[in-house]
């Protein structure tokens, strides 16, 4: 996973006159929408015990959800005798059911754009980053009506089966057991899906300039640009 994070911010050696050619959004428009989305969002942070959290069960070695969603915290030993320590017990976190990072993307008056949405999550030290058009864990969805699933997600389910790229793929190793997504990268030629004030059509040259930056584009997002060079 860090390799991928890394290579997606080299240059794209492969752009031509068409890649460096107008976007649909000025950078200016891209920037202001990305700092009112942060300026939409604040988020706290409180500690409390595990007896009071609701809907979570927890043993000496698990903390899970009672209908098995989401992810558990588990206990692990390690032993490693190539790391700097040679034992240690730490916590993972374990998702329960494959994700999927998907992303959409056209060409607006022959210029590629990737349709991005920003949105606030846990750990985002500036709030709100770029990430893919749709990414969830399916199953977490699957038992709620259609109308509470992810913006797109729908959009996705119909149009994978033309996916230019899907691949399954895994997540960062020190912090989480067994996690994998599925990265999907799709080509729609019509206006749909549409933006909203969580999305907008940004050119892989704006993509460019925004990865020269800290907290601009999630892991998902950097993995994706990585996946979209290498077609």
């Amino acid at each position: 996973m860090d390799a991928r994070t890394v290579l997606s911010c080299l240059p794209d050696w492969r752009a031509d006159a068409s890649a460096l050619a107008g976007s649909l959004h000025s950078d200016a428009e891209i920037r202001s929408w990305i700092t009112r989305r942060r300026a939409e969002h604040d988020v706290s942070v409180a500690s409390i015990g595990l007896a009071d959290t609701q809907g979570w069960r927890h043993d000496p070695h698990t903390v899970s959800h009672v209908r098995g969603h989401h992810f558990s915290v588990v206990a692990v030993d390690v032993v490693s005798g190539r790391r700097e320590v040679a034992a240690w017990s730490q916590p993972l976190i374990e998702p329960h059911g494959t994700g999927i990072a998907a992303l959409f993307v056209r060409r607006v008056d022959g210029v590629r754009h990737v349709l991005l949405r920003a949105r606030a999550e846990a750990g985002f030290l500036t709030v709100v980053e770029l990430g893919p058009t749709v990414q969830c864990t399916i199953q977490n969805y699957s038992h709620l009506p259609r109308a509470s699933w992810p913006p797109y997600l729908d959009e996705v389910q119909n149009r994978r089966g033309s996916a230019v790229y899907d691949v399954l793929l895994s997540e960062e190793g020190g912090r989480f057991l067994n996690a994998q997504s599925h990265y999907v990268i799709i080509e729609i030629e019509d206006e749909t899906p549409l933006e909203s004030d969580e999305f907008r059509w940004v050119s892989l040259r704006q993509v460019d300039e925004l990865l020269r930056y800290s907290h601009n584009l999630s892991v998902q997002a950097r993995t994706l640009v990585t996946a979209l060079r290498s077609l």
